[in-house]
């Protein structure tokens, strides 16, 4: 009799136990793969962190996400890991006109195994890119697996919705820096200070005296470049600034290379007066 009671609640505990194991999977796959992937292509997936992944069913099936990145260079890192015999799929980018920015990146995992695929794109000014991940049919065994995408530079995303009640304290960090006004440059990249005139600035958009230049500034970081198909005669074609906490100085670089995020001629500059020129010429 006892022995019956004690494999009754042996058999109890084992239940309870694989419950709370399945419980537990459930809440770590939500963490992992959290947002809806779309099918749409005209109504893509906004995600709100530099990382995503989800499945692969071993269909053809494509699924679309969009971000915003620009100027300066992307890196896309691709990833495939099989969790079976092979599972594999292809990556392209576009911009919103169906453009090529990025085109068939494949990864494929053979064996169980996973495919690593890093590559990274110079875009000359802010863009929004659509992203398409594309599965690969291998037939009635195989293809299933997972996919993950980490996007890295200048890249940004949108952003989770505040609660309203009560507001974040943490909602000022959030807004990009004014760089509106007139600096002063000095460092090897003063030369820069005397073209680039003042500064405007509406949002996150930037534009200078010199008219052939235009910025994007995400949190600090003041990144610019050439406007698309403009040439100019400067020394120096692209640029960042990363302004201080006081928001009356910055230091950054400007170089005659398209990247901004080069350090070429290293500049400071600091603050001297608002822009004598209208917001009226955005």
């Amino acid at each position: 009799m006892n022995s019956q009671k004690k494999a009754r609640t042996l058999s109890r505990l084992s239940v309870t136990g694989m419950f709370i194991a399945m419980t537990l999977l459930l809440a770590a796959t939500s963490v992992a793969f959290g947002q809806e992937r779309s099918k749409d292509r005209d109504n893509p997936t906004s995600p709100t962190s530099n990382e995503l992944s989800d499945d692969l069913d071993g269909s053809n099936d494509e699924y679309f996400y969009k971000f915003s990145a620009g100027p300066g260079k992307l890196n896309v890192m691709f990833e495939v890991t099989a969790s079976g015999t092979n599972a594999g799929a292809h990556l392209d980018l576009f911009d919103m006109d169906s453009r090529s920015i990025l085109s068939d990146v494949l990864a494929q995992g053979v064996d169980s195994g996973s495919e690593r695929v890093v590559k990274s794109v110079q875009l000359g000014r802010r863009r929004d890119i659509v992203m398409r991940i594309k599965g690969i049919r291998y037939g009635d065994n195989g293809g299933n697996g997972v996919y993950k995408v980490r996007l890295d530079g200048a890249i940004s995303f949108t952003k989770a919705e505040a609660p309203k009640n009560p507001p974040s304290s943490d909602t000022p960090k959030d807004m990009p820096s004014s760089f509106a006004g007139c600096w002063n440059f000095t460092g090897k990249g003063s030369f820069a200070g005397a073209s680039l005139g003042c500064f405007k600035q509406e949002g996150d958009r930037v534009t200078f005296d010199e008219s052939s230049f235009e910025g994007t500034v995400v949190g600090r970081t003041l990144r610019f470049a050439p406007k698309s198909g403009a040439t100019t005669a400067s020394a120096y074609r692209s640029g960042h600034f990363v302004m201080d906490a006081g928001g009356k100085s910055f230091t950054g670089s400007v170089n005659s290379s398209l990247n901004p995020d080069d350090n070429e001629f290293p500049v400071a500059a600091t603050f001297v007066q608002a822009s004598k020129k209208a917001d009226k010429d955005f």
